[in-house]
């Protein structure tokens, strides 16, 4: 019986992956009890991974910051004020990589109010006793490196996630607004440097949502800026002096080798074609993270079908719906069609768990230029109904 539904299974996959319409296809579906390969698909061919790089990602952090870690923006001074408020020197805000810090309109419109709102820092700063700073405002993203590609922009200090050519001064002024509105007098325009925060008084901190939050949002929504953020801290949690995109990548490689997984990444979020490894790569990333410490927090990272995030729209009021939690991946690029440039899936995946009645799994699909996104994922979500089959 265990033969025939799994040869059942093992011919819908394949009649899937060889419709001419997916043009290059692979998969991997692994028993999580017994580690065997329930089935494969060019499953050792190395692909573009997109946004199944968020895996890696997000436990990289679990295991390099903990779920329970916040991100702390810190607030000194050369001198305390005095018994006025009025603080003699500059206010340096020092940065940890807290990507959700903005205004309220942003953090509502953007991440349904979870973020870390400026007033939380005016409230700190006035609970510190200051009512006026006769220097200036002073940013301080430093704990990430200058870098002009990839991610120049995703810095240790910044708001709204801005993308000014200088997003450090520019979370230095959204600050310094954010407290003359307040009715805190600023002498000086705002500025940006380094500070060694240890050699100045802390007059305040704020905390970011908890790396778990973050995670979640990263894996829920996809999140580009949150997971190379991710990626960068992890970095320096890992030892680095300063977080960057190639330090935070190299720490990713190493932790999925760890885990059992070759795979070859150089940006946190999957953006652009170079992230690439196998469909067993990524089942064998998934089913040593079924067995890990950090599974629960790793788990719930990863959106519900038919529920949560880039998966709340598909397999909805199917029995996909109660039993796979998984990942998307999708990356489009521009194809001349019939005279015209038409965007088209460059890649398109979903790589996950299913837990059935009978058995549980890992899975992992992946599409390298499909002819049509809808169709793509409509083969997709057939093929995982066809393993919620198999695993009940």
């Amino acid at each position: 019986m265990r033969f025939s539904k799994q040869r059942r299974l093992a011919d819908f996959l394949t009649n899937e992956l060889t419709d001419p319409i997916k043009q290059d296809a692979g998969a991997h579906v692994v028993d999580l009890a017994s580690g065997r390969t329930a089935f494969g698909f060019r499953h050792d061919e190395p692909r573009i991974m997109a946004s199944t790089t968020k895996l890696f990602t997000a436990g990289t952090a679990l295991t390099h910051l903990g779920a329970d870690a916040t991100l702390t923006t810190r607030f000194c001074s050369a001198d305390r004020p005095d018994a006025d408020g009025v603080l003699h020197g500059d206010l340096f805000v020092i940065g940890d990589g807290d990507p959700l810090l903005g205004d309220r309109t942003f953090i509502d419109a953007r991440y349904g109010g979870v973020g870390t709102p400026v007033d939380r820092l005016v409230e700190a700063v006035t609970t510190a006793g200051i009512r006026s700073i006769r220097g200036r405002v002073v940013g301080d993203g430093s704990l990430y490196a200058h870098e002009d590609r990839p991610s120049p922009t995703v810095t240790a200090l910044s708001f709204n996630q801005s993308r000014a050519d200088q997003p450090v001064l520019f979370a230095a002024e959204q600050i310094s607004q954010a407290l003359e509105a307040a009715g805190i007098s600023i002498a000086a325009p705002a500025a940006e440097h380094a500070v060694d925060g240890d050699a100045h008084h802390e007059v305040g901190r704020i905390d970011s949502p908890s790396i778990l939050d973050l995670l979640t949002i990263c894996g829920h929504e996809s999140d580009n800026v949150i997971a190379v953020s991710m990626a960068k801290r992890s970095a320096v949690a890992g030892g680095a002096s300063q977080g960057s995109s190639q330090r935070g990548t190299r720490l990713i490689e190493q932790h999925a080798a760890d885990h059992g997984a070759d795979i070859s990444v150089r940006t946190g979020s999957g953006l652009g074609e170079a992230n690439r490894c196998a469909p067993r790569a990524i089942t064998s990333y998934l089913a040593a993270m079924n067995s890990s410490p950090l599974y629960g927090a790793f788990e719930a990272t990863l959106p519900r079908a038919g529920t949560d995030g880039t998966l709340r729209y598909r397999l909805r009021n199917t029995r996909a719906a109660q039993v796979v939690r998984a990942k998307t991946g999708t990356l489009t690029e521009r194809r001349e069609v019939s005279g015209r440039r038409v965007r088209r899936p460059l890649q398109d995946s979903l790589a996950g768990y299913c837990r059935g009645r009978k058995r549980s799994v890992a899975f992992s699909f992946v599409h390298e230029r499909a002819e049509d996104l809808t169709g793509s994922r409509v083969s997709i979500d057939r093929m995982v109904e066809a393993i919620v089959d198999y695993c009940d």
